[in-house]
């Protein structure tokens, strides 16, 4: 849990550099389980899309905590049900 909240704030923090972030989801799995959908990925929400798009332009390719950042739109009405599918 710490280690959650640790990367929760440190991805809200370099995101909001690039727009106003509305939200932020990180999805893990549930007890007993050992995977989920959309767990190993991020999902922030911006207050626009210029924002966005702007996030994507300069987070593309970037490395965090050794791993390459992967930006990719997802569908608006699976994100508000925390629907992580693709």
């Amino acid at each position: 849990d710490e280690e959650y909240q640790e990367i929760y704030e440190d991805v809200k923090e370099e995101c909001e550099k690039y727009g106003k972030v509305l939200s932020l989801k990180i999805p893990r799995p549930k007890p007993g389980q050992t995977n989920a959908p959309g767990v190993g990925k991020i999902y922030v929400e911006y207050s626009s899309v210029e924002e966005a798009k702007e996030a994507r332009k300069i987070l593309q390719g970037r490395t965090f905590d050794e791993h390459t950042v992967e930006v990719a739109y997802h569908n608006e009405e699976k994100y508000a049900k925390d629907d992580f599918t693709e």
